[in-house]
């Protein structure tokens, strides 16, 4: 059998046009030392290539098989190599595969540092290849530094070899490392440079998947007629093309125009897309196609204003969160959390209306159960949500400790997989937490009912603006700083430095109200652990307690910088060669007389 470049191309074309099945069984027939004498393996790997975009999955891991077969009876490494990347692509794209698509990247590495390569051009080749591989690796994990780190790497190799298809799919990745960190304008940014360049080449697939990704950024920062424009732009490019019959990219954009047209309360609009992607999962028995137009219905009854309809769609959304959908949807994680978030949003307003303690405890469950999701998929965002919404619940319960413990892992968790917005987020949702609390007693009166904490705190709304990620304009608000103090552990002032000579304020007396606060929170909550943060009229206190000492730091506005601060200056005290000595003036009971060394500590983290 005589494969050549053109019968592989005309091979493509039989995949676009649905007989992949016959395909397949033909690549089954070809003598392996064809890959070699006619240099077929180059094309075998495009031929793969196409197969993961044309979204046939299990026919490129059918055909990664038998790629990497011939490749290991051929022994040449430069083969095996480009067969094993092949298919360690074919395998990201399933979830419960991802661990044997990472350790084939291992594999692909190590051969690749074995090989002997004298030809920049073939050398770039499988730099760029590899990079793109652990590119897409490290994008589930969220490792955003070494995501942006190799993509670099790529462009700058693609933009020497004039590679524009692959610079174009780097900047595509870029887009989407922003979006997944909410800097929904820099990914704009990079889509468009990467639709530029795809014009130029003519690659109408990856356009429509950029166009795509480009109308979902559009439509988190609410610009809907951009998005619409994007969407519709796709829906038309895939009624042109003839080849290609991508079903399921058809069904997301028809499912983001209903989205976007029911937040724009166009019924007209809503009906017109409803019924397109009525039509097309009647005449399919994809299920994620079938997933998506239910998800679509709940969403529109979910909005209607008839209880009827609100009954129902909590019905439809109860039963697609009990639905094991794999991995042929666009975007598993995005769809599987949207369907949660909106029972989720259902479950509050049924709380709110009717007071229901076992309302709650399926709202606590189903966060949970969102957690759990975020855990097996690594969606490192939704997990950072998940662990402040399950923080809230805890606060409402009066769980002080529990609630203080996940508020802090949210916006660590999130600052360690380069969340930054969001944990700055989720340090303010907590702050204006507590400043929903203007009477700390009464909301500790085991008579306030549950349902009353929850409206206290206006749960519904936490909930709508955390689960936002329009959050172009959070930054980090540097605080007004008041106070610093070192107490002992009976509340007496150890060292205390204040920011502004203005201010005259007994220490000893401040360091005492401190103490008193900080019993009384325990004491209420039954916990041997202090509450992090306490809101006092336009003051917050933040309280940290280890070894013989409370430490405490007092100041105006908002917490996240506050917070980093306070810890570089815990660690700056405890690895101060006088830290001894500290520990010895708190058995005393007085304060510190010779403190110059731990002022300049201060005012090194506090001021600079």
């Amino acid at each position: 059998m005589f494969f050549t470049q053109e019968k592989m191309m005309e091979l493509i074309e039989d995949l676009q046009n649905g007989k992949e099945q016959s395909v397949l069984e033909l690549l089954e027939k070809i003598n392996p030392r064809k890959l070699i004498d006619e240099d077929l393996w180059k094309y075998y790997s495009l031929f793969i290539s196409a197969l993961i975009f044309l979204n046939k999955r299990e026919a490129a891991l059918q055909a990664a098989d038998v790629f990497t077969t011939n490749a290991e009876a051929l022994k040449k490494k430069e083969i095996l190599l480009e067969a094993t990347i092949s298919k360690a692509l074919a395998l990201i794209h399933y979830t419960d595969q991802v661990n044997e698509a990472e350790k084939l990247t291992k594999d692909a590495w190590s051969l690749f540092r074995k090989l002997v390569i004298n030809n920049d051009y073939f050398h770039s080749y499988f730099i760029v290849r590899l990079k793109l591989l652990k590119c897409l690796l490290s994008w589930n994990d969220l490792e955003i530094a070494t995501v942006l780190d190799y993509l670099q790497d790529i462009m700058k190799l693609s933009r020497q070899f004039n590679w524009k298809r692959k610079e174009a799919r780097a900047l595509n990745i870029l887009g989407v490392a922003s979006s997944r960190r909410w800097k929904f304008s820099e990914s704009i940014k990079y889509y468009r440079e990467s639709l530029h360049l795809l014009k130029e080449i003519g690659a109408v697939s990856l356009i429509k998947t950029v166009k795509m990704n480009l109308g979902w950024s559009y439509r988190w920062l609410e610009d809907y007629e951009a998005a619409i424009s994007c969407c519709e732009d796709v829906l038309e490019l895939l009624q042109k093309d003839m080849f290609e019959k991508n079903d399921r990219t058809k069904a997301y954009i028809l499912h983001i125009l209903i989205r976007t047209f029911v937040e724009l309360s166009d019924k007209t609009k809503i009906e017109e897309y409803f019924q397109q992607l009525k039509r097309l999962k009647e005449n399919t028995d994809l299920k994620d196609i079938e997933f998506l137009y239910n998800f679509s219905n709940a969403i529109i009854l979910k909005n209607s204003k008839r209880m009827v309809n609100i009954v129902k769609s909590q019905e439809i959304l109860r039963e697609l969160l009990e639905e094991d959908i794999q991995t042929n949807l666009i975007d598993q994680v995005a769809i599987m959390s949207e369907v949660a978030y909106s029972f989720c949003e259902i479950l509050i307003e049924e709380f709110r209306s009717f007071g229901s303690e076992e309302v709650l405890e399926e709202l606590e469950q189903m966060i949970q159960q969102l957690y759990a999701f975020s855990q097996k998929h690594k969606a490192y965002e939704l997990k950072a949500q998940c662990m402040f919404l399950e923080g809230t619940i805890a606060f409402i319960k009066l769980e002080l400790n529990k609630a203080r413990d996940l508020f802090n892992e949210a916006r660590i968790f999130a600052e360690s997989k380069g969340l930054d917005k969001l944990a700055i987020k989720a340090s303010n949702e907590y702050d204006a937490l507590l400043e929903q609390i203007t009477d700390w007693q009464k909301y500790l009166d085991q008579s306030f009912s549950l349902e009353e904490r929850f409206k206290s705190v206006n749960f519904k709304e936490r909930f709508l603006d955390f689960m936002d990620k329009k959050i172009e304009d959070v930054k980090i608000i540097p605080e007004k700083p008041t106070f610093v103090m070192i107490l002992s552990k009976n509340g007496s002032t150890i060292y205390f430095y204040k920011f502004s000579q203005k201010i005259t304020i007994d220490e000893q007396l401040l360091g005492g109200f401190i103490s008193v606060i900080v019993d009384f929170l325990k004491a209420a909550f039954h916990t041997s652990k202090s509450l992090e943060r306490i809101k006092h009229k336009e003051y917050t206190i933040l309280v940290k307690e280890l070894d013989s000492f409370i430490y405490s730091y007092v100041f105006q506005g908002r917490s996240y910088s506050a917070l980093n601060k306070i810890d570089q200056f815990i660690d700056a005290i405890i690895n101060n060669s006088k830290y001894e000595k500290l520990k010895e003036q708190a058995k005393t009971g007085k304060r510190l007389l010779n403190s110059q060394i731990f002022d300049q500590v201060v005012e090194k983290i506090f001021l600079e």
